[in-house]
């Protein structure tokens, strides 16, 4: 599998009809990540190496992307933000078609796995592990998210 990282990923040029909420995503990124988060090192794996040609119902409820969810509302609306069932999951499924939101993906462990590298000990994994913590407090961290909504979040 050939290796690549979340900066070339995220120097990808997406649909013309998607461009803003690509950009938006990546700013997401640059707000919640370590500095360094552009030399992470990731598989550059496909739609189709994830899923194969149809993603599950199931498999695709149980997908969780390493970056608050709350941000993700606000990059993705036109207006005031909002977040029903079906505007997460047409989120999820622009984050599933860009490479760099299938690189971000952190559950389950079985799909997280084939995207980062790891060796024989496992010890990348354990790297991308430690790298996510920070990330990870503030995933944790957010209060239902209809609860939310109406913060002051920096527009994207």
């Amino acid at each position: 599998m050939q290796r690549t990282t979340l900066g070339e990923l995220a120097s990808w040029e997406p649909p013309h009809d998607e461009i803003i909420y690509f950009q938006n995503f990546v700013s997401i990124i640059d707000e919640f990540y370590p500095d360094d988060w552009r030399s992470w090192e990731v598989n550059s794996v496909s739609y189709e190496d994830l899923f194969g040609d149809r993603i599950s119902s199931d498999e695709e409820c149980r997908l969780r992307f390493a970056v608050p969810t709350l941000h993700l509302a606000y990059a993705f609306s036109e207006g005031p933000p909002s977040l029903s069932e079906r505007k997460y999951k047409r989120i999820k499924r622009y984050l599933i078609t860009w490479p760099l939101g299938r690189a971000i993906i952190y559950s389950p462990f079985a799909t997280m796995k084939k995207i980062h590298p790891t060796d024989a000990d496992g010890r990348d994994i354990e790297k991308y592990k430690y790298d996510f913590k920070a990330v990870d407090t503030d995933l944790k961290a957010n209060q239902p998210i209809s609860d939310n909504l109406s913060i002051n979040v920096p527009s994207y």
